[in-house]
């Protein structure tokens, strides 16, 4: 074989280069193609960064690091889901929606992002001016400015709530990816840190500043629930119960509460009842013992409301025990009863009330042409309102309540009041009407200008800024009494079924009223009674030695007929005018037909135990309406239950439950 010498092998091997070197205007073409490239993807980079904002802060994209996350993260669970508030304004175009409720959706800046997709890093940011506004202590009496405080807080803590969601499952994203070795992930997270100081530290500022504000404006949750946030959880999150609420105090209050629990069972009703009570000075324990012997061991408990609040700032007491008690239930779904309630139906017929199903809600009117307008009253109720409602008032203020339409100071009946406390505007307004019921707050203003805590829950809503998102109970107040002539003495046939005449007055001889201590409220189908407060007794503010109230009989919705009242406070309801019935004086109602002019018999205006809407209407247009058989019934054990409720040891009677 014959070998090519050095110099030759040379010359072939360069020759051999030549033939696969490209050529030069391949190159060229080679180099403007790379360039080409590289300006597109640079124009597409730049249309997807964001624009400054006119303060000049950009929406910010920044990665959270896997130890900042898991430092920096709060530990309150969220209490909302993620795309609950996609109509908060935002600084910046709404981003895509979440892929499942709950969870964020991953797209490739996920784990890089510390601001939820529905927000942007701008929601968080409130001026140090205005923070330092908002922290301002104010005068307990200056309920303008606690209104927009509380307004404020609120619009804010849905932000924060959806912050804290989103921050919850981030952490526990991180931490499931934390044991991976994939060093592309890790490298991104770690590239992120470099990044995301300006975003933590605006989120931590947010953060930190909801915490004081919550603390100025609700000192006394935090005992029981780190935060608000943790609060609104276990109602929103947890599983949904529904029970009774009911507060009581020692003596003849105890006694009528264990008749409303009797009452309660005889209607079928199985649902878990737990009592509020302020400390063994408002419940001493042998009363809390005896309440208990009325249950099974398991459906009727005992809550010290001193335990769950910080009662050093609440100092809770009488009345305003009823919305904290309600709030600091362990049911999600609550129907509060005053210890004075007696049922004649079951309270669960509320859950299904189409009011509460769209609203979470029941309230009931109160006797509402009692007394005149109060013009401190409606001042009030302007001061607590945002602007917007204010001129005009909004034609629901004025239709659906007294106190806005300037015709009475009564509005609210608050023996009976149904919550569904999961519903965000429902926590809220419930939570403005506890602030409303603290003790500076109460003693100073509001019992001062409202009888009670009774008008404090619909203003506690308004105030909240709902809008008139809740509900009322569709018929107004009724009496449940006794049928009384005008020239009878109202307070001899209260207390002691004396229907003896007292003058004679032939026009005060022909008036027919229906009188007693007892108000009531119609069953949400409109044709019965569903309930009364005023207690088993005839007149329970005479107390014990009261006889009970067994001749109960006949019943009549308010509407605009005109009241009496009693120097006793025995209330009467003045029935309308023409009926041909009457009472005797010996207490019988006696009926007798008569003729219109055209000799066709004319309409009593009676009807047993139907409620007829057309009769109503106009001054002095109620009309009287006997109980019917299960009514009947409730009021015929009244006798025994009250013997029973004032024995040792008592134990709850063997009742039938009611059809």
């Amino acid at each position: 074989m014959e070998f090519d010498s050095p110099t030759t092998a040379a010359i072939k091997h360069r020759e051999s280069l030549r033939r696969i070197r490209p050529s030069r205007s391949f190159l060229v073409l080679l180099f403007f193609n790379i360039v080409g490239w590289l300006l597109f993807l640079g124009s597409r980079r730049s249309q997807r960064s964001p624009t400054p904002s006119s303060n000049g802060l950009a929406k910010v994209n920044d990665v959270v690091a896997t130890s900042t996350v898991l430092t920096s993260v709060s530990e309150v669970v969220a209490s909302s889901t993620f795309g609950a508030f996609s109509d908060i304004p935002t600084s910046s175009p709404t981003p895509r929606q979440p892929d499942f409720v709950g969870r964020p959706t991953r797209d490739r800046n996920y784990f890089g992002n510390p601001v939820p997709p529905s927000l942007s890093l701008t929601d968080f940011i409130v001026a140090p001016e205005r923070r330092q506004e908002l922290l301002l202590e104010f005068s307990v009496e200056d309920f303008k400015t606690l209104g927009e405080r509380i307004r404020e807080f609120f619009r804010l803590h849905r932000k924060l709530r959806v912050l804290e969601d989103f921050q919850t499952h981030l952490k526990s994203e991180l931490e499931e990816r934390a044991s991976d070795t994939n060093s592309k992930f890790l490298g991104t997270v770690q590239r992120s840190d470099r990044t995301s100081v300006h975003a933590q530290n605006t989120l931590y500022e947010f953060q930190r500043f909801m915490s004081k504000m919550e603390e100025l404006l609700f000192p006394w949750v935090r005992p029981t629930y780190p935060s608000l946030s943790h609060l609104y959880r276990t109602f929103a999150r947890g599983p949904r119960s529904r029970g009774l609420v009911m507060t009581t105090a020692k003596g003849l209050q105890s006694r009528m509460a264990m008749v409303g629990i009797m009452s309660l069972r005889a209607t079928g009703c199985d649902l878990p009842i737990e009592f509020m009570y302020a400390g063994d000075d408002d419940l001493p324990p042998e009363t809390r013992r005896k309440i208990l012997s009325l249950g099974d061991g398991y459906d009727i408990t005992m809550r010290d409301i001193t335990s769950l609040v910080d009662d050093t700032k609440t100092q809770i007491g009488a009345w305003a025990i009823k919305p904290f008690g309600i709030m600091f239930s362990s049911f999600t779904e609550v129907v509060f009863s005053d210890a004075d309630v007696v049922w004649f139906f079951s309270p669960q017929a509320l859950f299904e009330d189409p009011v509460y199903v769209q609203t979470g809600t029941i309230f009931y009117y109160d006797r509402r042409t009692f007394f005149g307008a109060s013009d401190d009253q409606f001042k009030f109720v302007m001061d607590i309102l945002p602007a917007h409602l204010k001129e005009p008032i909004p034609s629901y203020l004025q239709s659906h309540n007294a106190i806005m339409a300037r015709q009475s100071q009564h509005q609210q009946d608050s023996a009976v009041i149904a919550i569904d406390k999961s519903r965000e505007n429902n926590f809220y307004g419930l939570l403005t009407t506890c602030r409303l019921n603290l003790k500076e707050e109460r003693d100073k203003v509001i019992y001062r200008v409202f009888l009670g805590d009774k008008e404090t829950f619909w203003m506690g809503w308004e105030m909240a800024g709902s809008n008139g998102q809740y509900g009322w109970n569709r018929w107004p107040s009724a009496q449940l009494g006794y049928l009384v002539r005008g020239d009878q003495d109202a307070a001899l046939v209260v207390t002691q079924g004396n229907y003896t005449q007292n003058s004679n007055n032939t026009v005060e001889h022909k008036r027919l009223r229906i009188c007693s201590y007892q108000s009531a409220h119609l069953h949400p189908d409109g044709t019965r009674l569903h309930w009364f407060n005023g207690g088993p007794l005839r007149a329970k503010f005479f107390g014990e030695s009261s006889p009970v109230a067994s001749a109960l009989e006949y019943w009549a919705v308010e509407r605009h007929s005109r009241w009496d009242i009693n120097p006793s406070n025995i209330f009467c309801l003045r029935m309308r005018e023409g009926l041909n019935m009457t009472v005797d004086n010996e207490g019988n109602v006696l009926h007798f037909q008569a003729s219109d002019q055209s000799g066709a018999e004319a309409d009593t205006g009676f009807d047993y135990g139907v409620f007829k809407a057309d009769y109503e209407g106009g001054m002095g247009g109620a009309v009287p309406h006997r109980l019917g058989e299960t009514e009947r019934y409730v009021i015929s054990r009244l006798e025994g239950w009250w013997e029973e409720s004032g024995r040792d040891g008592a134990r709850s009677l063997e009742v039938p439950k009611s059809t």
